[in-house]
C-alpha cells in the first residue's frame, strides 16, 4: 500500500510541474549569475551572444588591458574605458535586442537578446509582456508587432508606454509577437526581439 501511495504522489508531482512550465512561455531568465556576466578579454566579448529574461542584470567583467568599452550602439548604456578588474551591471527590463560594441576597438561587437513573455493556456488566452517594469518611464516606449494565421506583420503597439497585454481573439491558430525598445531621448529603437508564438485554440 505505502508503494502504491508513492507511486501516486510521484505521479501528481510529475503532473502538477508539468502544468506549471506549460503555463509560462518564453524566456525566463538564469538563476545563475554566473550565467550573466560576460568576460570582456583579448579584444572580444565572451559570450558575445546573450539571451536573458526580462528583469535580468549583465555584468561585463573586464579582464583586458588595452581598457576598451560596452557601448549600446543605441546608448541605452555605456560603460566608458575601463581598466581590467572593473565589473560594469546593466538591467534588462525590455524586450528586445541590444547591441553593442567597444568604442575604442569597433571590432569588439556583442548582442544581449531579451524576449517577449507569455502566461497563460491556448484555451483561456494570454498575457503577453515585453517588459518586467512595473511602470513605464519617459524615456522609454515600446513597438509591437503582431503575425496573426495567415497574415503579415502589422503594427500592434506603436511608440506605447503599454507594458502587457491580455491577448484572447476569437480566431483560432498560433500567433506571432516581436517588440522592440525606443530610448526616447536618442529617438532610436533596439532591434526586433525573438519572435514569441501563442497558440489559440
Amino acid at each position: 500500500m505505502n508503494r502504491v501511495l508513492s507511486i501516486i504522489r510521484t505521479a501528481e508531482f510529475i503532473v502538477v510541474a508539468c502544468c506549471v512550465m506549460a503555463a509560462a512561455v518564453g524566456f525566463s531568465g538564469s538563476s545563475d549569475s554566473a550565467a550573466l556576466t560576460i568576460k570582456v578579454a583579448r579584444l572580444a566579448f565572451t559570450p558575445s551572444v546573450l539571451t536573458v529574461g526580462q528583469g535580468s542584470t549583465v555584468t561585463w567583467s573586464f579582464q583586458d588591458d588595452a581598457r576598451p568599452s560596452t557601448t549600446s550602439r543605441q546608448l541605452f548604456w555605456s560603460s566608458g574605458r575601463l581598466p581590467r578588474g572593473q565589473l560594469y551591471p546593466v538591467d534588462f527590463p525590455d524586450a528586445g535586442d541590444f547591441n553593442y560594441n567597444s568604442l575604442p576597438h569597433p571590432k569588439m561587437k556583442g548582442s544581449v537578446h531579451v524576449p517577449m513573455r507569455a502566461t497563460g493556456s491556448p484555451k483561456l488566452g494570454w498575457t503577453i509582456s515585453w517588459t518586467s517594469r512595473t511602470s513605464t518611464p519617459t524615456t522609454r516606449r515600446y513597438d509591437v508587432q503582431e503575425l496573426a494565421p495567415g497574415g503579415t506583420w502589422t503594427a500592434f503597439r506603436t511608440n506605447s508606454a503599454d507594458r502587457r497585454v491580455i491577448f484572447k481573439p476569437e480566431e483560432h491558430g498560433t500567433y506571432e509577437f516581436r517588440a522592440r525598445t525606443t530610448n526616447v531621448p536618442r529617438k532610436v529603437h533596439s532591434a526586433w526581439s525573438s519572435t514569441l508564438s501563442v497558440q489559440i485554440s
